[in-house]
């Protein structure tokens, strides 16, 4: 795969910081909660998340992981098994200094590779600060990003869920077992019926 670099944000193609936040819900078997996403702190990764949300590619999908009392994942299986088709990886804006805290949304990608997310993301249900960037453990300085170690990158977060934590903190606790293609996936389907762009 080649290389996706370092992009330099030119000031014409930064978002106003009048134009609102983008919000989206989520509709599960479970219940319904809401995402607020920032798109100041992270325009790459809100648009191709929302690419996502309209092309439908989220309808019909699985939570398919759950790791008890740290994050719930999903975007990646559909209820049939079949594979959610994923658009080329985006670079990683894990250093725009959002926390990988309760109730914050994130991108997952490859551990060896900080810029290879597509269509899978994870809400933290704990703050688990081991997903934010490691620059000290790397040696590396904020302005030289190329120097940072693949899993010491971070994950990239780029909203919040506003409304409705009570729903992923359900999910959060649902019985899970291993199984040939999975660690940690629920032992009854969890259901993502749909994700709207509702404001």
């Amino acid at each position: 795969m080649p290389a996706l670099g370092f992009p330099t944000l030119v000031e014409s193609g930064r978002p106003s910081s009048t134009v609102p936040n983008p919000i989206v819900q989520v509709d599960t078997n479970y219940g319904s909660f809401r995402i607020e996403l920032d798109r100041q702190k992270a325009p790459i990764t809100v648009e191709n998340f929302l690419g996502y949300v309209e092309r439908g590619a989220y309808d019909q999908t699985i939570v398919h992981q759950v790791f008890p009392r740290a994050v719930i994942v999903a975007g990646a299986i559909r209820t049939n098994g079949e594979p959610v088709k994923p658009g080329p990886p985006i670079f990683n804006e894990a250093h725009n200094g959002l926390k990988n805290t309760r109730g914050t949304v994130a991108m997952y990608r490859d551990p060896n590779d900080p810029h290879s997310a597509t269509s899978v993301f994870f809400i933290n249900v704990k703050d688990n600060p081991a997903f934010d960037p490691q620059l000290e453990r790397s040696g590396a300085s904020p302005g030289n990003l190329a120097q940072v170690q693949a899993e010491d990158y971070g994950y990239c977060v780029f909203g919040k869920v506003v409304q409705g934590m009570e729903v992923v903190d359900k999910i959060a606790n649902v019985p899970i077992q291993d199984t040939d293609q999975l660690q940690c996936t629920p032992v009854e389907p969890i259901v993502v019926r749909s994700i709207r762009w509702i404001k």
